[in-house]
């Protein structure tokens, strides 16, 4: 009897913890799972209304900007953002090193900031430094967004395997 309680203790609580990372299809009742395929999903829930895809450095990058201290003068200010694994790690204006500052659009961006935070306050960088190492660490981020009734739902995949459900 002692054997036939861990059998089913076991049989319950594996059902739980392999369910605890599922989700249904925004349409319909099809089920997908952390770790599937791009390929999978979509032959589950269908194409998606939007596909958006990037590429992200991993490691360290330098991103530069020139930006305007006065919104009626042209771009003087040069601001450089230093990151490692996509955080910010140093933050320079002009030659002084800041840990916040406002000058992209009146938006606060600080060290500790994520390169999307960034790159939503400030746009794309001028241009990008990054190592060869750091380039070797990249990975494609594909967020595919369903249209349902209650919004929009999105699922992340690096590196083509399925993370999460925003």
């Amino acid at each position: 009897m002692k054997n036939f309680k861990s059998v089913v203790l076991f049989a319950t609580t594996s059902l739980f913890f392999s369910s605890a990372h599922a989700y249904f299809c925004p349409i319909g009742f099809n089920q997908i799972s952390i770790g599937d395929t791009i390929a999978q999903v979509e032959q589950q829930c269908g194409v998606a209304a939007e596909k958006k895809e990037e590429k992200t450095i991993e490691g360290p990058q330098e991103w530069n900007y020139y930006v305007r201290a006065d919104p009626n003068a042209a771009p003087s200010v040069k601001m450089t953002i230093a990151f490692d694994h996509n955080k910010v790690i140093n933050i320079t204006v002009n030659a002084f090193s800041l840990q916040n500052t406002q000058v992209c659009n009146n938006v606060n961006i600080q060290v500790g900031d994520s390169t999307d935070t960034v790159q939503g306050a400030c746009g794309k960088p001028i241009f990008i430094n990054a190592s060869t190492d750091a380039q070797q660490q990249s990975s494609t981020k594909v967020k595919l967004n369903y249209k349902t009734q209650e919004g929009i739902t999105t699922y992340v995949f690096e590196n083509g395997v399925l993370k999460q459900r925003l």
